[in-house]
């Protein structure tokens, strides 16, 4: 049997039991749902840019897919209609796994970013961000999986690696520690929580109550530039950083995405 439903090349290919339907994604920017016993097929037309993963979310019947523009696309696999948008990647998103026991969706991207998110309230729950391991031959995630028999997440690059999943509600992923001295640990009275922020760029960010790690992520910046300041403004909801030379950058505390760059002809360490 051969279906002719995309004009680039296949990047995916899944057999979804719920549905009946073999989904592939393509280069070309479409998902593709076939039906194995007539042939037939319908396209799913949502995103601009070349599709790398698809999965579905049995709890809730729906759709998720993703890749070189970034954003998980959800949708309704009968009438192909388009749900809402899931964003928070910054590079191409190359994994998407479904984790029936706690219901999280998970999403993966190369730059071996790791979110966990809420799949009925579409919240995003918690990051990691695996700055600690150099991988060879690519410093990359190239696929991710989930294991239901052994509750651990599954990732590939040059080997396979397992991470352990901790608790039912909300708690992520393995943990991640500071490798670097430790320059502030800010404590956000509004939201209850403790941001530590070490020299390299290191954010993890901690309950105040049970002291488990929430999420971490990486300030980007340039190798000879260090992180010398920081504090939240007024309000708890952004994180000011300083640089050695001259920079002051905004951030979104929890979910690690610059908001602002704060240009001046200062050049010389920020250290207050």
């Amino acid at each position: 049997m051969t279906v002719k439903a995309h004009s680039d090349h296949i990047t995916q290919i899944k057999y979804i039991k719920d549905i009946d339907r073999l989904v592939t994604t393509s280069l070309d920017g479409r998902v593709c749902l076939i039906d194995l016993v007539t042939k037939e097929y319908q396209h799913f037309h949502g995103h601009s840019k070349s599709v790398h993963c698809v999965c579905f979310v049995s709890t809730y019947k729906y759709m998720a897919s993703s890749g070189q523009n970034r954003e998980i696309q959800l949708w309704n696999p009968y009438t192909r209609r388009r749900i809402t948008a899931l964003t928070g990647h910054a590079a191409c998103v190359k994994s998407i796994a479904f984790n029936k026991t706690h219901c999280h969706l998970i999403t993966m991207s190369i730059d071996k970013n790791i979110i966990v998110w809420n799949p009925k309230t579409y919240e995003r729950l918690c990051s990691v961000l695996d700055i600690q391991h150099e991988y060879r031959p690519e410093n990359t995630f190239t696929c991710m999986e989930w294991d239901d028999k052994k509750k651990s997440l599954i990732l590939a690059h040059s080997r396979l690696q397992i991470w352990p999943y901790r608790g039912d509600a909300d708690e992520g992923l393995g943990l991640v520690l500071h490798k670097s001295r430790i320059l502030a640990g800010l404590h956000n009275a509004t939201f209850s929580n403790i941001v530590t922020v070490d020299e390299s760029g290191l954010v993890i960010v901690w309950k105040l109550d049970t002291g488990e790690q929430i999420t971490a992520w990486s300030i980007q910046h340039d190798a000879n530039e260090r992180i010398t300041a920081t504090a939240f403004d007024r309000s708890d909801r952004r994180l000011l950083i300083g640089t050695s030379t001259g920079h002051v950058w905004v951030y979104n505390w929890n979910s690690g995405v610059r908001l602002n760059d704060l240009e001046s002809d200062m050049d010389s360490e920020v250290s207050c």
